[in-house]
């Protein structure tokens, strides 16, 4: 096989065994999901949310909530539980999807099931800074590590210190099981 052709085929298994819509339909169809007399909601939020959302069977969910980058194309069946917020850099839409995030996991209670579906670039889509700090400034701060050359998981923590939604608040928000 000519190095060329070798590459691309070698691309595309690799996109294939990562592709977010037939990893979360496989899961589902393993049947090692638990799933409990009440509703179920997915929430799904990062880059891959649209794919991942896309896998999960479409009777399975009673509500759903669906944060992607702008750019980003979701299936028309999907469109009315998706938000657009701003990536690589948070603004006012990733206040309002952390907002409706804290909502939607509030209308969840005992015997509900919240399946969370969280991939890359979700620090950004739902940004909602601590009391006292602002947009503008967590923004900054978070860039300054980044600038500083920090590991990733020292910038992830900062981002937790610095926010109201992160490091499983928004499962805090909900009393069904997530």
């Amino acid at each position: 096989m000519e190095g060329r052709r070798l590459l691309r085929e070698l691309w595309k298994a690799a996109l294939s065994a990562v592709d977010p819509e037939a990893l979360v339909a496989e899961f589902f169809r393993s049947g090692k999901l638990d799933i409990p007399g009440g509703r179920i909601g997915i929430f799904a939020s990062g880059k891959a949310a649209a794919g991942m959302a896309a896998g999960v069977p479409r009777k399975t969910f009673h509500d759903a909530l669906i944060v992607v980058p702008r750019e980003s194309r979701v299936l028309p069946r999907l469109r009315r539980f998706t938000r657009f917020a701003s990536h690589p850099d948070p603004d006012r839409a990733s206040l309002a999807a952390a907002n409706a995030a804290l909502g939607f996991f509030r209308r969840f209670g005992e015997g509900d099931l919240v399946l969370a579906l969280v991939s890359g670039g979700t620090s950004s889509l739902l940004c909602l800074p601590k009391r006292g700090v602002t947009l503008a400034e967590k923004r900054r701060r978070v860039r300054r590590a980044m600038e500083d050359g920090w590991p990733i998981q020292r910038i992830n923590r900062l981002r937790t210190s610095l926010s109201l939604v992160k490091g499983g608040r928004r499962a805090d928000a909900t009393r069904a099981v997530s």
